[in-house]
């Protein structure tokens, strides 16, 4: 679906400069419906921006459609912010300090257990270099376990890190202006 909006971005200059992921999302709710608008679905990139092009008439519509499903998106996107705020409030709101810093716990949790983990394994395979194998082994069994524990660690973390990039890039722009 991507070429098709490579293509068609330079007929429909509100397409210029999307990346990633909201550009998937608008290529799977804009792309066929364009196709649609072109007559008979064109199937390759080159095909639609043709149609389009031939019928201004139908690439004005098609503008509309793409301004209407970037507003879509924009939508989407701004109610996920306002689930988020309002959760991420509510944990700084909450009178229970477990609430409020259950995600910093988790994290201290996971370092401190496996720091413990794996100095314990290195102490016992230098004490006992015999039972090296066996405890690179129990070590290697633990792999489940830690893989689950620091994928929820990295979800924390990565979505922690992208609530706070807006506000961010906000103190950033507005220092700038000042």
């Amino acid at each position: 679906m991507l070429p098709f909006i490579a293509a068609l971005a330079p007929l429909i200059p509100s397409l210029i400069g999307l990346a990633d992921d909201k550009a998937g999302r608008l290529a799977e709710r804009l792309v066929p419906a364009v196709q649609v608008l072109a007559g008979s679905g064109p199937s390759t990139p080159q095909a639609l921006a043709a149609a389009l092009r031939a019928d201004p008439a139908r690439l004005l519509e098609a503008q509309r459609m793409a301004a209407e499903t970037l507003l879509a998106l924009e939508r989407d996107e701004t109610e996920r912010l306002r689930i988020v705020n309002a959760s991420m409030q509510a944990e700084a709101a909450s009178s229970d300090p477990f609430v409020r810093r259950m995600r910093p716990f988790f994290g201290y949790v996971m370092a401190l257990s496996w720091g413990a983990q794996m100095a314990a394994a290195s102490w016992t395979i230098v004490a006992d270099p015999a039972r090296a194998g066996e405890i690179l082994r129990g070590l290697a069994e633990t792999t489940a376990l830690w893989g689950l524990g620091l994928a929820v660690l990295g979800v924390y973390v990565w979505k922690r890190s992208s609530e706070k990039a807006p506000g961010w890039q906000q103190a950033a722009l507005s220092t700038r202006a000042g």
